[in-house]
């Protein structure tokens, strides 16, 4: 029958009874119908009133089961040991101070780490901190209630990743542009999860370069090169594409790696060893002028050394008795029979012990 009265009837969980939501009339075809979003569980009922010429009626009642919206994901995918991130959400509909739980997947069930009461716009902000190398999973869960069915909601996986730089080797002076893949950096992956090395970045203290890295993947337990020139990428060694050097030939220079996020993975210093101790001569007459054994023209003036053990070009500070005083190796020598580890020029020997002594008890750092 058309145009006859219909009632939409609701009783929502807590309620007393049914209540009128809305009524319509019947459509030629005696249809009626109703689209409901209701926020808790509801049940729903039609009626029809009655008129003069039809009886009241009314259908059984039928339950609609609310299931509340979670939304959840982690705010980063990758981190360094002993760093956190976030795992942050939303709850639909608007449940102010509801309680929601955060669970951590381990040994085979997920085991809940953290609850927390929603924000008065519904929303979730845990901090999570794996304290060691893991894959961690997460989810969030909004318990059942009376009004609610039972929410979840995953919000990803995160890899804890330990990375360490092991070693840093630079070129000796002057052979720094020509053997750009000679200097390299060794990183080990000492965690329990594979690294995607694709979009990190190597930065350089001394010579402020940054480089970054290709796509690379780096198993546990597993060790690359880092290689500061060009080259096709394979097992175990990475090239940096650089046309500079990356280390100076100084120590003390700091190295710092850092994932996509920027969040620093390790730190490495190459520090200076210890000093060269040794008896020192100088020289200088019947040798101005001459050809050294580095390929440079001796000036007795300039503030150079020889040595057997440093190699050319060398940055030294050279401490004596009466001070110090920063030279360069520019000259093989003395002969290991005359008893002496060094010859230092006539003004560098100056500068760390009065000319009439001689020799001199020295150090020498390397710079």
């Amino acid at each position: 029958m058309s145009s006859r009265r219909v009632e939409l009837l609701a009783k929502a969980a807590g309620d007393e009874g049914f209540s009128v939501v809305s009524g319509r009339r019947t459509a030629n075809d005696g249809k009626v119908q109703w689209r409901v979003a209701p926020r808790r569980h509801t049940a729903y009922r039609l009626r029809h009133p009655g008129s003069p010429t039809t009886v009241a009626s009314r259908t059984t009642a039928h339950a609609v089961a609310v299931r509340p919206r979670l939304r959840a994901a982690l705010a980063r995918g990758a981190m360094p040991v002993g760093q956190a991130t976030r795992v942050r959400g939303k709850l639909r509909p608007v449940r102010p101070g509801a309680v929601v739980i955060l669970q951590r997947h381990r040994d085979g069930s997920w085991q809940t780490t953290a609850r927390q009461r929603l924000s008065p716009r519904s929303r979730f902000n845990f901090r999570v901190h794996p304290s060691k190398s893991v894959r961690a999973y997460y989810r969030v869960v909004r318990p059942a209630d009376r009004g609610h069915l039972r929410a979840t909601q995953r919000a990803g996986r995160v890899n804890v990743y330990r990375l360490r730089i092991a070693r840093i080797r630079f070129n000796p002076p002057g052979a720094d542009d020509r053997y750009l893949n000679r200097e390299r950096v060794t990183v080990v992956n000492t965690g329990r999860v594979g690294v995607r090395l694709g979009g990190w970045r190597l930065h350089a203290s001394r010579s402020g370069r940054t480089r970054t890295l290709p796509a690379y993947r780096l198993h546990p337990d597993g060790r690359v090169k880092l290689h500061s020139g060009r080259g096709a990428t394979e097992r175990g060694s990475v090239h940096l594409r650089g046309t500079k050097p990356l280390w100076a030939n100084h120590y003390g220079s700091r190295a710092r790696l850092t994932d996509r996020n920027r969040a620093l993975a390790d730190r490495f210093s190459y520090d200076a060893p210890p000093p060269l101790r040794g008896l020192a001569s100088w020289y200088g007459p019947g040798f101005e002028g001459n050809t050294t054994a580095c390929g440079n023209r001796f000036d007795p003036s300039d503030y150079s050394l020889a040595s057997r053990e440093l190699p050319c070009g060398t940055p030294v500070r050279v401490v004596g008795p009466e001070g110090g005083v920063n030279a360069v190796v520019d000259d093989y020598g003395p002969a290991s029979w005359t008893g002496r580890r060094f010859d230092l020029s006539r003004a560098t020997f100056a500068a760390v012990q009065h000319i009439t002594a001689g020799t001199a008890q020295v150090r020498v750092h390397r710079r």
